[in-house]
């Protein structure tokens, strides 16, 4: 038998230590990427094994109460504030970085032990998952500053406090910033400008709200908005939480429960914030601290679905989605409703779902015509009746597949799979069948997903993060907190 030379081995070795480099990816920020789509081209390796798990010993502390459970118009109320309900991360090699609500730190973690490489702690808490961008760490505190930390030692690069002073209030039983930071940190490229970090500063547009672009490096300003408030006789409404989305031409700023507000990325000039009727174009009850960027569209979350506006207008039209959750990857749309998770056809779906909104629409007006008719009109019934057979007619139109599952806690999609969060259990299907692949239990609610190195990370509403990685790992044991929760310089 021929020997081959050491060289041949060494070119084998190089290969494929390249092919693993190619397929892993980084997750530098909340759903992968500025336009919060969940998608990543890496694959996963089925079964996982939970590898390690960080138990915080406090569950997360959120900043708003819920509607427990109210319902309104016979149906459920669903909270729309979800920026805070677990500790998200973000993930660069092997280090993986969340904040606490709880002990108001920001935390570094080695990705193959789960143990803390570096913590850094502010004044308040943590609510939102850093960005990590340049080997610089990004994040705002309810302290009311936004922190630029070297990402291999958590060293202070440069601090910033959005807001006009220092003053304090009391909440959610806690001295908070009148001014939190309640947006986390979106470094965007510009052309003009270079690379921005964006954030927002207030809640109560009452009392003034502040948005900001800076300098990613040096944190120097590039232009802010401390005016906003008191546009239109202070009736911008506009409250900046959650996560913003971003691309070479627009910033998109979530704004608590109502609909977001879209910016100029380069000049801050404001495009547009719209208010549409949940009654009839909105299709229901919309806005949150939620969305997406696909399309030319922004995808809004709403209480049960999500709606499609232009991002240049803010116009509605193009589509609306039945779901809770929603992940994108190139033609598809993956989406989660509580009794089943479909991926859909996101062109022909949209087009269908104009269509039986037009129907829903003509509905409504012709039973209000009905209802104000003293006398029973036959024809009219039948006309509805006529109206709603075709609306049924065309509910599979745009659906790939549909499996039934309750999951519809976070939804993220891989090269090869869905990743769905839900009540103590995550959950993964086969992206071309909907075939159930893969399932374990979590402690407490799925709500953040995150896949990096052929790992998937889960954090749960407990304050859980649980690194799931290949069988042929080695699981280690539980790491639970007790690192002080008090700043030991006070």
């Amino acid at each position: 038998m021929k020997t081959r030379p050491p060289f041949y081995f060494l070119v084998i070795a190089l290969l494929l230590t390249t092919i693993g480099k190619i397929h892993a990816e980084d997750w530098p920020t909340y759903l992968k990427n500025n336009s919060r789509t969940g998608a990543t081209s890496e694959s996963l390796s089925f079964p996982l094994n939970a590898q390690w798990n960080i138990e915080p010993g406090e569950a997360p502390q959120k900043s708003w109460p819920g509607p427990d459970g109210r319902v309104f118009e016979r149906k459920l109320l669903r909270s729309r504030m979800t920026f805070d309900d677990a500790f998200h991360v973000a993930i660069v090699g092997n280090h993986l970085y969340y904040g606490s609500s709880v002990d108001h730190q920001i935390y570094c973690v080695d990705t193959k032990t789960g143990n803390t490489v570096w913590r850094f702690f502010t004044e308040g808490p943590v609510r939102l998952a850093p960005t990590v961008w340049n080997e610089k760490v990004y994040v705002g505190s309810d302290d009311g500053h936004v922190y630029c930390l070297n990402s291999a030692d958590g060293s202070l690069i440069w601090k910033i406090r959005p807001g006009p002073s220092a003053e304090r209030i009391l909440g959610r039983q806690e001295m908070i910033s009148r001014w939190p930071v309640r947006t986390g940190v979106t470094i965007q490229e510009n052309k003009e400008h270079g690379p921005l970090a964006c954030f927002g500063a207030g809640v109560f547009p009452h009392e003034n709200i502040f948005l900001f672009a800076v300098g990613a490096e040096d944190g120097k300003e590039v232009w802010k908005i401390d005016n906003l408030s008191q546009d239109n006789a202070g009736r911008n409404d506009l409250s900046p939480q959650g996560y913003f989305l971003a691309n070479d031409e627009i910033l998109v700023v979530p704004s608590g429960r109502s609909l977001p507000a879209v910016f100029q990325i380069g000049t801050g000039e404001l495009m547009h914030k719209k208010r549409h009727s949940w009654r009839t174009d909105a299709g229901g009850v919309v806005g949150g601290t939620q969305a997406l960027l696909s399309d030319g569209q922004i995808y809004a979350w709403g209480a049960h679905h999500v709606l499609a506006m232009d991002q240049q207008s803010g116009n509605v039209g193009f589509g609306w989605f039945a779901g809770h959750q929603m992940a994108v990857a190139n033609e598809a749309a993956w989406v989660a409703n509580g009794t089943e998770i479909a991926r859909l056809d996101r062109a022909a779906y949209a087009k269908n779902s104009a269509v039986r909104h037009k129907l829903e629409m003509d509905i409504y007006k012709t039973k209000r015509t009905l209802s104000g008719n003293k006398e029973k009109d036959e024809g009219t019934q039948e006309k509805i009746n006529a109206m709603q057979k075709e609306h049924d007619s065309l509910a599979d139109v745009g659906f790939v597949w549909k499996s039934p599952s309750p999951h519809e806690s976070r939804l993220i999609v891989t090269a090869n799979a869905l990743i769905a969060g839900g009540e103590n259990e995550v959950i993964a299907f086969d992206i071309n069948t909907g075939k159930e692949i893969w399932k374990s239990e979590v402690d407490g609610d799925a709500r953040g997903l995150a896949v990096s190195g052929g790992n998937l990370f889960v954090s749960t509403t407990k304050g859980d993060i649980t690194c799931f990685g290949s069988a042929e790992s080695t699981p280690r044991k539980s790491i639970t907190k007790k690192e002080p929760s008090q700043d030991p310089k006070y």
